[in-house]
């Protein structure tokens, strides 16, 4: 580049975070990326998360490129400096590279004034498919804020006999499930409108998985888009407003704005430092909170019951798994607490799951009983930290 910037492209997010890694580890980090928002395999905003989420990459500035609105809170969130519109001026880019590189800092561009509102409510009867309990409480309540209908089935088999008999306008679809796999779900049920000659229901895969071939495999076996967990309310959002029709001038309930939580810019170095030591990311617990509805049972209070219940089960499971060195097993209960983990804040703890899911993925079992160790030293903390949030917000509704 004639800017005297040594840049790097790639059109995989897989590729991308793989350099970033690679640059990181060899005490070369990149100081910027340039994220596209509509790229095959994660948008740019789901990219930019899981780049922030990563310590040894959180402090590469990001810029989004994008040709539709963004929700500002959400870009905010995912820690992008700026957004720049496409086509991308080169003088524009010129300009905001300079800025971003000599220390300037700025709002989000004008995205952030003209998509801070509330998502605008979406018109249809969803069919949640969704066997972990808490990501099922935590996606019911997003899709109520959003004006959904929403009709929830637990396995496959049971979403394929549900679409045969309602004639739903989307399926949230989840990748692992009992009986029957996501895959195999929407496969059958492809077949199923072939036979008869019904209409294509859009199925979007939810996925906690940010691997290139599952997305892949997604397409290959007829779903039409995928949504990687966790999701914040923006992202359902903006998922579903691809397949479902609007409702005009239907008023959202002032709780169901996206969270606004403030960056660990505005918090200041200290108090940063402190939130992502802590066992739950403060961040992701005011996202919960902003499901919140007045007249409703407390939906904070049914998540994070619903996680302590789940998640000890799966601790238990995770332990005799590696006990008795079974692979499969092992990935598949680590797989389902990384995603209720990570809805509830327990970042680290997800963290852990994931390379326990990818020891069990890979059938290397060696290591297992030592991330297993300190997966069950962190799942302590969150327990203890998730005890403690109940306790303070039932005192805050004994005290009203």
């Amino acid at each position: 580049m004639t800017w005297g910037m040594e840049c790097v492209s790639t059109d995989r997010r897989a590729k991308a975070l793989q350099q970033m890694r690679e640059a990181a580890t060899q005490g070369v980090p990149y100081q910027l990326a340039l994220l596209d928002q509509d790229m095959p395999e994660m948008d740019g905003l789901t990219l930019a998360r899981t780049v922030r989420a990563e310590p040894t990459l959180a402090a590469t500035q990001m810029v989004l490129l994008t040709s539709v609105g963004v929700n500002g809170v959400e870009v905010s969130e995912a820690g992008v400096m700026r957004c720049l519109p496409k086509p991308v001026l080169a003088i524009r880019l010129y300009q905001t590279l300079a800025a971003i590189m000599s220390g300037v800092t700025e709002e989000v561009s004008s995205a952030r004034a003209a998509h801070s509102q509330s998502p605008t409510p979406l018109a249809g009867h969803v069919l949640l498919a969704e066997d972990n309990p808490v990501n099922q409480e935590v996606a019911t309540n997003m899709l109520e804020q959003l004006a959904c209908r929403v009709t929830v089935v637990t396995t496959g088999a049971e979403a394929v006999a549900a679409v045969k008999q309602t004639a739903f306008d989307l399926v949230l679809m989840d990748m692992l499930m009992p009986e029957m796999d996501g895959l195999a779900a929407t496969r059958a049920i492809r077949e199923h409108e072939a036979r008869a000659l019904s209409g294509h229901v859009p199925i979007i895969a939810l996925t906690a998985n940010a691997f290139a071939k599952d997305s892949e495999a997604c397409f290959a076996a007829g779903m039409d888009d995928y949504l990687s967990k966790p999701f914040t309310l923006g992202q359902m959002h903006t998922r579903l407003a691809r397949w479902l029709s609007s409702k005009i001038r239907i008023a959202m309930p002032a709780s169901s704005a996206a969270s606004t939580a403030p960056s660990a810019e505005t918090l200041g170095t200290n108090q940063a430092m402190a939130a992502a030591e802590a066992p739950l990311d403060p961040k992701v617990l005011t996202s919960l909170r902003a499901l919140r509805r007045p007249g409703r049972p407390d939906v904070v209070e049914k998540i994070l019951n619903a996680f302590l219940s789940s998640s000890a089960e799966l601790v238990v499971t995770l332990r005799d798994a590696v006990s008795r060195a079974d692979a499969t097993a092992v990935r598949r209960a680590a797989h389902n607490l990384k995603s209720s983990s990570a809805n509830v804040g327990a970042l680290k703890l997800s963290a852990y799951c994931r390379d326990l899911e990818g020891l069990g993925r890979a059938e290397t079992l060696a290591k297992t009983p030592e991330v297993l160790a300190e997966l069950e030293a962190e799942y302590a903390r969150v327990e203890a930290a998730v005890n403690q949030e109940l306790r303070a917000d039932a005192g805050v509704a004994v005290a009203g």
